[in-house]
C-alpha cells in the first residue's frame, strides 16, 4: 500500500529542497530491496529483443518477492520506468547509462553488506 501525506509548507522546519537528497536516498533504498536480485531473472542471449518479456522472466521474479509486495510489483513491472532500467542494464547506450548501471549494482552490493536492509550508502 502506498501512501500520500500532504504537508504545509509554511509548518515544515525543513525547506522541501532540503528533502531531496533523502527522498532520492529512500526511494534509491527501495528500488535496492526490491530489484536486488534483479540479474537472476536476466537471460542473456537474448538482450538483443527489445520486448523485456523475452529476457526478463516476470513470473520468477514475482515468486522470488514476498507476498505482501506483489501487488505493488506486478503493477511497477508494467510501467515504462521499469522496462527503461531493465532495458538500459542489457543494451546500455550512453556512458551515462553505463555509470548508472554500475552505481546501481554496486548500491546493491553495499546494501547486501549492511545490517539494516534499508539504508543505503552513497558510493562515490
Amino acid at each position: 500500500m502506498v501512501y500520500l501525506w500532504l504537508i504545509d509548507r509554511k509548518k515544515l522546519k525543513t525547506k522541501p529542497e532540503d528533502l531531496l537528497p533523502k527522498v532520492r536516498q529512500t526511494f534509491l533504498s527501495m528500488l535496492i530491496n526490491i530489484f536486488k536480485k534483479y540479474q537472476d531473472f536476466l537471460d542473456e542471449t537474448k538482450y538483443e529483443d527489445p520486448n523485456i518479456d523475452h529476457y526478463f522472466d516476470k513470473a520468477k521474479f514475482l515468486e522470488s518477492q514476498k507476498k505482501e509486495y506483489r501487488e505493488f510489483i506486478t503493477q511497477f513491472m508494467e510501467t515504462q520506468i521499469f522496462q527503461r532500467f531493465l532495458y538500459k542494464r542489457v543494451n546500455p547506450q550512453t556512458t551515462e547509462d553505463i555509470l548508472q548501471n554500475k552505481y546501481f549494482d554496486e548500491s546493491i552490493i553495499a546494501a547486501s553488506y549492511s545490517s539494516d536492509p534499508f539504508k543505503v550508502y552513497i558510493i562515490i
